[in-house]
């Protein structure tokens, strides 16, 4: 009896087989899962995407809104995503999404954002002068639960913001030196809508009629003016930045600080001519002539 022994070859064909992350071996065809998230028309970066299924990935959106999840194995997933504060999933949008992952193709999952419906409405309006606007008024706002107060700024202007919708009252109360407008209300009825603005004013008279200034963010307006001998001037001052009143080259009043929103008065009983400047912005210079 004969022992042979035959020589040949062996092939040995080894497969590739894909980890729990959705890799996948040489030779095995992938697809890939792709969209955005959108706030209407503009993208909305940094949102959380989370795909599960046959793979577990997650992912934040660029600049652009867009994601992408590539070299994935086909079968089914879940593409998921984290809404973020400020925003609400749009009318009839879900935040997860079931897919199907074809070999060679890209499955889109968009998502839609919205911002959320107002819930409470504003109440705004501004106390005038004629067509000038006068700080220091007190404005409440009562009804529904409600008692606040602020005061007009320096042109006039003041606003209750994140007011719930129903009906109110708004109360003026004129600073020193001014009074309600003949015929004037000092209460007004104001309906409150969410979403919208309701505007209320007011009139008042001054009863120290005055010649105005307006300290704006580096000049005085106007920066000359002329008034007979015993004129009260007013500076004002809306600018968002602090200023002095400091008298040049005179002692006929002493440096005024005018902070934001406030106010500075001198009565001129004097003739001559009296210059002054803001000793905090260089340039900012202005004159009062008394005739």
């Amino acid at each position: 009896m004969r022992s042979q022994v035959l020589s040949g070859a062996l092939a040995v064909l080894v497969l590739g087989c894909g980890g729990g992350d959705g890799g996948t071996g040489p030779g095995v065809e992938t697809g890939t899962v792709a969209g955005s998230v959108r706030n209407g028309a503009a993208g909305v970066a940094n949102v959380s995407v989370a795909l599960t299924g046959g793979a577990t990935r997650n992912a934040t959106t660029s600049g652009t809104g867009a994601y992408s999840f590539g070299n994935l194995t086909a079968g089914a997933y879940t593409v998921a995503i984290t809404v973020p504060a400020g925003l609400q999933l749009a009318a009839g949008q879900t935040g997860s999404r079931a897919v199907t992952v074809t070999a060679g193709q890209t499955t889109t999952a968009n998502f839609e954002l919205e911002e959320p419906a107002p819930t409470t409405g504003t109440i705004s309006g501004a106390v005038r002068a004629g067509a000038t606007g006068v700080a220091g008024a007190t404005l409440t706002l009562t009804g529904n639960g409600e008692n606040r107060n602020t005061p007009s700024a320096a042109n006039g202007s003041f606003a209750f913001a994140t007011v719930a919708p129903g009906s109110y009252s708004v109360h003026a109360a004129a600073p020193a030196g001014y009074a309600l407008a003949p015929g004037e209300d000092a209460d007004k009825a104001a309906v409150v809508v969410a979403g919208q603005t309701t505007t209320v004013n007011f009139s008042v008279v001054d009863l120290n009629p005055a010649t105005t200034i307006e300290a704006g963010a580096s000049t005085f307006t106007p920066g000359d003016v002329t008034v007979a001998v015993g004129t009260l001037v007013r500076w004002t001052n809306g600018s968002g930045v602090a200023h002095t009143v400091t008298p040049s080259g005179h002692g006929e009043w002493a440096e005024a600080q005018l902070p934001n929103n406030g106010t500075f008065e001198h009565d001129f009983d004097t003739v001559g001519v009296f210059p002054y400047l803001c000793t905090i912005h260089a340039g900012m210079t202005g004159v009062v002539r008394v005739q």
